[in-house]
């Protein structure tokens, strides 16, 4: 059986969005090439100090502090960028991938990626919408014929998200897993991964303007360090990544980021947003223009607006299939790759559910043998 290497990077300091998208990708790669007659073998490499992320997914990866942590630790620049390419370079020698897979930075967030880059056979960059500045910089545009395949998400592929649509839960599930209380309108609360400084001011202070009116699902993120607020009426989301709980929510206030503002337009979330300033990232625009709900401009106005919600239609697909597709077709046969993903659409992703399993590939083998009677499943022999 032929193994193939793929080797995801994903740059963030006090964020987690680079990162679950290269673990949405790397999901589809295993179910995919097991069904294709081949063994993946994947890792992540990454700065986010969410990493443990990846290992809630069964993915394991390789962590370098990011450039957040080592200002506030007092580390030189130049002193970090010399240990980060030689982190970087090393690790990509060590793993030998056959494929890489770069998220948003073609040559990493402040080149440490340039020289790793000959290093891999095959290189794939997924190319996340950033700010217009941001993706003029020479740099960046100079490195992209490095690559042999650059996808852009919302523009030919469907958003980047880490579970489908048979991952989540019910309504009636998500909120009994919860703790809604019957009747009660159920607000979900999450910005971003909890690492932006302004998160630990302003998360207090709508959880105490909207906890007489909701019963909040507090989604404060791993990279969270302000003040909690629990008890009656207040569910604090322990786990990273809760996506497949989305469907107890009633109404959503979010910051704007990419995985977030999917998400909700994934399952259908009426949202009031209150958008980060970032360097890279317009989230005030993308909010703006996902049809879930208005931008609130102050904490303050968010209790109205929220009363003001009209329910909203899931509108958006998963394009991580599509990615993975992508990926293994640098390395192995296109047409049996194509045929591959195909046999998993949502019908056999459900029946693998059903099954107890979690559809990954390395767990497909055992599927085939004791459950014949899911026919459609994919063989990974």
């Amino acid at each position: 059986m032929k193994t193939v290497r793929v080797l995801g990077y994903a740059i963030n300091g006090r964020g987690m969005g680079h990162l679950t998208r290269q673990l949405a990708i790397i999901r589809q790669v295993r179910r995919i090439a097991g069904a294709a007659g081949a063994r993946a073998e994947c890792w992540v490499l990454t700065s986010s100090e969410a990493d443990t992320l990846a290992r809630r997914e069964g993915i394991p990866s390789i962590k370098i502090p990011s450039k957040s942590m080592m200002r506030d630790a007092g580390l030189e620049p130049a002193r970090y960028l010399a240990v980060a390419r030689a982190w970087v370079l090393q690790a990509v020698a060590t793993l030998q991938p056959d494929v890489l897979v770069v998220d948003t930075f073609p040559a990493g967030s402040f080149g440490e990626l340039s020289a790793a880059l000959e290093l891999v056979p095959r290189r794939l960059l997924v190319r996340r919408a950033m700010r217009a500045e941001a993706e003029r910089e020479a740099a960046m545009e100079a490195l992209l014929p490095l690559y042999d395949r650059v996808i852009v998400p919302d523009e030919g592929v469907s958003p980047i998200l880490l579970r489908e649509r048979p991952e989540l839960l019910s309504r009636a599930d998500a909120r009994a897993a919860l703790g809604v209380p019957e009747g009660r309108r159920a607000l979900w609360i999450a910005l971003g991964g909890g690492g932006d400084p302004t998160s630990a001011t302003v998360l207090p202070r709508l959880v105490d303007s909207l906890r007489d009116a909701w019963h909040l699902v507090v989604a404060a993120g791993p990279l969270y360090t302000g003040p909690e607020r629990r008890g009656d009426g207040i569910t604090w989301l322990e786990r990273y990544a809760g996506m497949e709980l989305l469907p107890a929510a009633d109404a959503a206030v979010s910051a704007g980021g990419y995985n977030s503002v999917h998400e909700l337009r994934f399952v259908g979330v009426p949202t009031v947003f209150l958008p980060q300033e970032k360097l890279a990232d317009d989230q005030e625009a993308r909010a703006a223009g996902s049809a879930l709900g208005p931008v609130a401009r102050r904490v303050e106005d968010v209790p109205a607006l929220l009363e003001g919600l009209a329910p909203v239609t899931p509108s958006v697909s998963n394009g991580a299939r599509a990615a993975a597709v992508a990926v293994l077709s640098l390395v192995l046969d296109p047409d049996a790759v194509a045929a591959a993903a195909a046999r998993w659409d949502d019908e056999t992703l459900g029946a693998v559910l059903a099954a107890g399993l979690d559809g990954e590939d390395r767990k497909s083998t055992r599927l085939n043998s004791s459950h014949s009677s899911v026919s459609r499943m994919p063989s990974s022999a």
